[in-house]
């Protein structure tokens, strides 16, 4: 394969993961993480649930699906009403936790960068 068709065929695949994210920018809500090779949809409500997704790098998209695994097993048929509203709002509820995680990071790290900058 000559430089020019790997060059050829990398765009191709970076189009598809474009394609396949269908986010304009695609970037990790959580770590901001751009490089499409790196970014996955997470299933909000949990796959089979609903079909609202977010797009995540793969080490929060971990994290995320460990959260899913606390969640309380499925008790109603697949269309139930109530039970995607319940699962959307765990996976939010998911979402919230590692925000938290992630403010709080960055809250101590601007701190510790401001008394360096101090000293």
């Amino acid at each position: 394969m000559t430089d020019e068709e790997r060059e050829i065929a990398r765009e191709k695949r970076q189009r598809q993961r474009f394609e396949k994210l269908g986010f304009p920018e695609p970037r990790c809500i959580f770590c901001g993480v751009d490089d499409v090779r790196c970014l996955e949809l997470h299933h909000i409500a949990g796959r089979g649930h609903s079909d609202d997704v977010w797009p995540v790098c793969r080490n929060c998209h971990a994290v995320l699906t460990d959260f899913q695994g606390d969640h309380p097993p499925k008790d109603a048929p697949p269309d139930n009403v109530l039970e995607i509203i319940g699962r959307f709002l765990l996976g939010v509820a998911d979402f919230l936790e590692m925000l938290i995680t992630r403010c709080r990071d960055y809250g101590e790290t601007l701190i510790r960068m401001a008394a360096d900058a101090a000293a």
